[in-house]
């Protein structure tokens, strides 16, 4: 089985990755210690400033060690999110081993002459591609 998400800051706090992990479980059987996930392109934390409102909805779902591990200060009122983590712990309290999950360093901000980044080009709206395949 093989699957794909989209884990903007929605979908990471509404834990679309661990709901991918358990949808292969429920519909495909897959074995949760047998699933390996990858995190792809994304804004970095460097480059991802949040307001309270989405540190708000972040504390509804996270414990404290694990908002430290996510969030840092910014500048007043905001916060930096790191998108990559967050969804490497909802797929971790989903099953998947840590040493399955594999996180990439590419930033689509800070590599915007390559990928869309909407914090760049705001509405004019840019195509990306994801591609998996089963062997």
């Amino acid at each position: 089985a093989i699957g794909i998400s989209h884990g903007g800051w929605r979908g990471c706090v509404s834990d679309i990755a661990g709901e991918t992990v358990r949808a292969l479980t429920r519909e495909y059987g897959a074995d949760v210690k047998n699933i390996y996930a990858a995190v792809g392109p994304g804004i970095c934390q460097d480059c991802y400033e949040v307001g309270e409102d989405v540190y708000a909805e972040f504390v509804k779902g996270l414990s404290t060690e694990e908002m430290n591990r996510v969030f840092r200060s910014g500048r007043e009122g905001h916060f930096q999110l790191d998108l990559w983590e967050a969804n490497r712990i909802f797929m971790i309290r989903a099953g998947v081993p840590a040493q399955n999950i594999t996180v990439t360093d590419i930033c689509t901000r800070c590599n915007s002459d390559k990928l869309f980044s909407y914090r760049v080009q705001g509405f004019k709206r840019g195509n990306q591609i994801g591609v998996m395949e089963l062997r």
